[in-house]
């Protein structure tokens, strides 16, 4: 059983919150190819919370965590019954990975996962990006292209 915590705390809930938006933004900034889930691991037979362009690996919220999930958590989670007189510094554990994996049609994936961690160093979240490696080039070009008239960007100060 992989140690964590009892319950959420508001807190808890708080910062998984302020991931919300980001599922979007990425998603939106690297086109229809990309997949970006984000995980709460108080129910993680329910831990997708948020995911944009779930088409990727066929996957919506509500979805349970995959077994990768399940691992990572496993190898980022402290364990203070494993912890010896050298206790591993929390700010030296592997809180992302990047990786390759398939979906459930086979296809590759280029994958990222990072680890949220509240204020007491435990796993409480993910925040996933699946990107299609069989996604058509075209559609990531249009999602990093410029919109249809220039005058229209924004201009960052």
């Amino acid at each position: 059983m992989l140690p964590l915590p009892a319950a959420f705390t508001d807190e808890d809930r708080h910062l998984i919150a302020n991931f919300v938006p980001l599922v979007d933004g990425l998603a939106s900034l690297l086109g229809t190819g990309c997949e970006v889930v984000l995980h709460a691991f108080d129910q993680l037979d329910a831990s997708v919370i948020k995911i944009a362009n779930g088409h990727v690996t066929g996957r919506e919220a509500g979805a349970p965590a995959t077994d990768f999930a399940l691992a990572q958590l496993r190898q980022t989670t402290v364990h203070p019954q494993e912890q010896g007189p050298q206790e591993q510094d929390p700010e030296d554990q592997v809180s992302w990975r990047s990786y390759f994996s398939r979906n459930r049609q086979g296809q590759l994936l280029k994958s990222a996962s990072m680890t949220i961690r509240n204020r007491q160093q435990q796993p409480i979240g993910m925040l996933c990006v699946n990107f299609s490696l069989d996604a058509p080039l075209s559609s990531l070009l249009a999602a990093l292209s410029l919109p249809g008239a220039a005058n229209s960007l924004d201009t960052v100060p």
